[in-house]
């Protein structure tokens, strides 16, 4: 978290591991906007992504309120090789 990939990659897998979040919904955020959502579940979660120089990713867990429990720091992709 808060790095810089040195490289645009073909292919990206993000991964988060939340312990203590069950319940919750973990929102991945893509230059600030959501592209995926789903429960907290236990152990490591996955989602793969084509990146684009210059994106940004993190995450971001919510209660049932809505309210935000965790945002991750971002994660950026270099703009230019």
């Amino acid at each position: 978290m808060g790095e810089v990939l040195p490289t645009v990659p073909a292919e990206l897998t993000l991964a988060v591991e939340i312990t203590g979040g069950e319940g919750q919904t973990l929102e991945w955020i893509r230059n600030g906007e959501t592209f995926a959502s789903g429960p907290v579940t236990v152990g490591v979660q996955r989602q793969q992504i084509t990146p684009r120089p210059g994106d940004w990713f993190s995450v971001v867990c919510r209660n049932s309120a809505g309210e935000a429990t965790l945002i991750s720091n971002a994660i950026y992709v270099r703009r230019s090789q």
